[in-house]
């Protein structure tokens, strides 16, 4: 086998840059939908907080109710 000469060497050197070049391009992909990805879940992140700040508002209105019917119940409801 011959040694490798300056042709030989500058087209695997090509192939290796070429390859680089479409690694790059992969990573770029890789990256814009990784921040797709983020600021989707940021969104339901904040749905989340909101759904969950709407059902602890609800509870304790329902509490406060509850307990304006505990304590004035009979009055209101012809009780003793």
């Amino acid at each position: 086998m011959n040694p490798p000469n300056h042709t030989d060497l500058s087209r695997d050197m090509g192939r290796v840059e070429g390859k680089q070049d479409a690694m790059g391009a992969r990573l770029d992909k890789i990256e814009d939908l990784l921040e797709r990805i983020d600021s989707r879940l940021a969104r339901l992140e904040a749905s989340e907080n909101k759904r969950k700040g709407a059902i602890g508002a609800l509870m304790l209105f329902a509490g406060f109710i509850g307990g304006l019917v505990a304590k004035f119940g009979a009055r209101i409801f012809g009780g003793h």
